[in-house]
């Protein structure tokens, strides 16, 4: 007996309009217009698509899709997983590097600076004012220009050899919420040590 061979499958030509082949694939009526411009889906005349044809067409894009390892989003597009996971690793290494940077200090929070800033601005206003009520007692005296030059310039050095030795907050310590920051230490100045 001789073997007989199946005949190809011929399925109906059923046309139908863009609308109707979005629904059926589940996707949007512009992503058909996209499919179509791509011959992943079968125009059959002017706004009308072979349904058989259309789905068989999506199917193996679908298959290929992945088989790249590539996923689709609801509007059908495909999105590679490969560029989406070097995406994710470049996030994960620029957050590590900023981490490590600021583990050695490189860089700092904008908070910490605005606190190291303001601490210092008070520090030298402090300073700065008080060399006036130092240097006056001196100055009383004093007669000549050159001396009372030489008063002012040495309790300005001293103000700023002060100002050079205040501590500042540590911006690595933790900060305990609802405790304030210690104010940095401060040296006497000299009228307290009299007293």
């Amino acid at each position: 007996m001789a073997e007989r061979k199946p005949k190809a499958f011929e399925p109906p030509k059923v046309l139908v309009g863009a609308l109707d082949l979005a629904g059926v694939l589940g996707v949007t009526e512009r992503r058909v217009y996209q499919l179509a411009d791509k011959s992943i889906v079968v125009r059959a005349g002017r706004g009308t698509y072979d349904l058989y044809q259309s789905m068989r067409g999506y199917i193996v894009f679908a298959h290929e899709a992945m088989g790249k390892r590539s996923s689709m989003d609801d509007e059908g597009r495909t999105a590679n997983t490969k560029d989406q996971r070097a995406r994710l690793l470049d996030v994960e290494l620029a957050t590590k590097e900023l981490a490590l940077a600021q583990a050695r200090g490189q860089v700092m929070a904008i908070d910490d600076h605005h606190m190291i800033m303001s601490t210092l601005i008070v520090e030298t206003k402090a300073r700065v004012m008080t060399i006036g009520a130092r240097a006056a007692p001196k100055l009383a005296h004093e007669r000549s220009r050159t001396a009372m030059k030489k008063v002012i310039d040495t309790e300005a050095a001293g103000a700023l050899a002060a100002l050079a030795k205040v501590q500042l907050p540590d911006p690595a310590l933790p900060k305990v919420p609802g405790d304030p920051t210690p104010a940095p230490k401060r040296s006497r100045s000299r009228k307290s040590k009299k007293r």
